[in-house]
This record gives C-alpha cells, structure tokens and sequence, in this order.
C-alpha cells in the first residue's frame, strides 16, 4: 500500500519570491524527484502559492504533489503551541496521513507541535533538523542586544526540541556534528541519519579542480548574525590593509556595492550559481551557528576549497585535507585567507583533495536513495 507523507512547510510569501522559488523549483523537487514514486505527498502550509504558479504547477504535474492548507493565525505564547497542535491535528484528521515530516528545517516549536500531533494519531513522524535552531535564536537575540541562554524562553525550547527527538521514529541531520548534538537529546540515538540533500553534478561540474593563484573569495548567505557575514567583512579590512590584489564577493540578501576590497552583488539564482563558482577561487563560510550549507557542496563540486568555520565542521571534514578549517573571528579568518593565496602548492593540493571529496560523497542520487529509505522505514 502507497504511503502517504505530509510534509508541513514555510508559508508561501509574496514578498519573498526568490525564497519560494529556491523552494519550489529546486529544493522540494531533488528531495522528492525518486520519493514520489514510492509514496503520495502532499505539502501542507499556512499560505499557499497561487494554483497557477509554475513551481507549484510543476510539483503537481511532475511529482504528483498536493497542497494542503491548515488555517492558524499566530496567537502569542503561552497559548501559541497548544494552539498550533489544535489546527494541526485538524488538518491531519482530513489528510490522514502515514508518515508527518518537514522539507525545511523547522524552528523547534513546528517540529514539537507535528510530533505531539504524529504520536495522536499513530503516524509515523521523521524530522528533518536543518541545523541548531536554538544556537540561532541565540545568535539573533544576541545581536539585538537581548539575553537568551538560560531565560525562560531558552528553557520552553530545549523541552520542545527534547520532547520532539523523542517522539520521532527517526531524526535527518545534515552533518556529524548535528548527529552528535541530537544524540544527546534521545534516549535511541541510532534513529538519526546524516543525509545531504546532495548536488546535481551534471549542473555543478568541472573537468578540473581550481588552481593557484588564489585571489577571490566568495561568501554566499543571509545578512544576519549568525551567518557570520561581519566576520568576512572585518577579515577583509584586514587582508585590504596589507594587498590589495584580493577581493571579496559577497551574495545574498545584501544590498548592491562596492566598498574596498568587497563587492556586494546582492541575491544570484540558483541558475547562476555555476558560472559564480567559476568566477572565485574559494569560498568562506564562516557561520557562527549553520546547517549544511548547500554551498558548500556546490562549490566543493565545481572544483573551489573552502574556508569553514571549524567549531561547526571539525566532524564532517579533515583540516586541511577537505577543507581548511578556521576560528569564527576575524584575525583567524583572515590567516585562513593569506595562506590560500601565499602558498600555492596547499592551495592547489586542497582544490584537489576537496574536488575529489565531493565527487565521492554529495552526489544527490546517492543522498536520495538514502533519505527514501529512512523516510519510507
């Protein structure tokens, strides 16, 4: 019998487009494109893109996915989960589902409302943890000038994220040291799953790694705290005062221009991520709390080391075999940056060792049969 999975979403927003459209023509077709085959979907959000939007209509005719609407107006705490469970639970006693998951990372609270909601009605519930949701939020607060680590809000979310491990039947992270961060979270840590969404490598190929000289760095990303964009920034500064030969790229939700060293070119399509890569010689992901950022294996793909931050990758790649590994601060960023571009011959050996390190491990055939196979049970 043909399963039935709800994957509960990200409202649709019209005043995010390129978020949608990140979503819906490229991110939910390379998890679902093999699962639809084996299971019957169906997307379920607060708002719902317009029936005649042409990633909504290719998920629909090409995958078979349907849409579902749960109608919820955001009432403020103590009362949003309980909430939240209510219109949940009303719209999966209609949908009947098998098995209840997430495509997105979920904050903690969406994930603990669908596992309560899972548990009620004997369904199977995955959940996909895009990354530390509470080192974010600490991150943001943190930025704003707002305590977070030990209030009372901290408390309400470290038992929701607790609770929602323990209901999952299984748990997909996206790296070892998320494995290892939920591993303390449930008593069966075996039920986690480290599976990349993986990269079309016909898309993200090159014949060749890069070579040396190494000159131009690129960061992709939000503008925000946690992603680390003022660290590059201030190592940038730092690189600038002494050469003037190395520029920085910045991509995202930045504002266009041009300061110094640094080029602000503001978000770039999924589409014009390839020729990107092949513009720069490396890439910085310098986050102070992340995921996995498809990025990464992009570029690893086309060919470009990268620069990441070490307290976040020192388990899912070897220092200076993989990747080069640095302290999320600006003085170790910037010795980072001055080693690709003074020594050659490491920077031409960790092209090459990275390249080959993609080649063999983010492939999105691969990754899929691995999510299908968890998902599915």
């Amino acid at each position: 019998m043909t399963k039935h999975i709800v994957y509960y979403e990200p409202d649709y927003s019209v005043e995010a487009p390129n978020l949608w459209q990140l979503r819906g023509k490229y991110k939910y077709p390379s998890i679902i494109g093999d699962l639809h085959k084996s299971a019957r979907i169906t997307i379920l959000m607060h708002v719902l893109p317009n029936k005649r939007d042409p990633h909504r209509l290719d998920l629909e005719s090409k995958l078979g996915v349907q849409f579902a609407k749960v109608d919820y107006t955001k009432p403020s705490l103590p009362e949003g989960v309980e909430y939240l469970v209510r219109v949940l639970r009303a719209a999966m006693d209609k949908l009947k589902p098998d098995i209840i998951s997430n495509l997105n990372g979920r904050t903690v609270t969406y994930c603990y409302a669908s596992g309560l909601v899972a548990r009620e009605l004997g369904a199977r519930y995955v959940m996909r943890v895009g990354g530390d949701d509470l080192a974010t939020k600490s991150s943001v607060s943190e930025a704003r000038g707002e305590p977070f680590m030990g209030t009372w809000s901290y408390q309400h979310y470290i038992s929701q994220e607790r609770l929602a491990a323990e209901i999952a039947q299984r748990i997909v992270v996206m790296t070892e040291r998320e494995r290892a961060r939920l591993a303390r979270l449930t008593r069966h840590p075996d039920k986690i799953a480290v599976c990349y969404r993986g990269v079309d490598h016909q898309v993200f190929r090159t014949d060749a790694p890069k070579r040396a000289p190494c000159r131009r760095f690129l960061f992709i990303g939000r503008k925000s705290a946690e992603k680390g964009y003022d660290i590059c920034e201030a190592a940038a500064r730092m690189v600038h005062a002494e050469r003037d030969d190395v520029t920085f790229t910045f991509a995202g939700t930045f504002d266009k221009a041009v300061e110094e060293n640094r080029k602000y070119i503001g978000y770039v399509p999924v589409d014009a991520l390839a020729d990107l890569y092949r513009q720069h010689d490396a890439l910085i992901v310098c986050s102070r709390t992340e995921g996995f950022p498809q990025v990464v294996m992009e570029a690893m793909s086309m060919g470009l080391p990268c620069i990441l931050s070490r307290h976040l990758f020192s388990l899912d790649f070897a220092d200076r075999r993989t990747a080069l590994l640095c302290d999320a601060e600006p003085l170790g960023l910037t010795a980072a940056v001055k080693e690709l571009c003074s020594n050659e011959d490491f920077y031409n050996t960790l092209a090459q060792t990275s390249w080959t390190h993609a080649k063999q491990n983010f492939s999105s055939a691969a990754m899929n049969e691995l999510y299908r196979q968890v998902m599915l049970g």
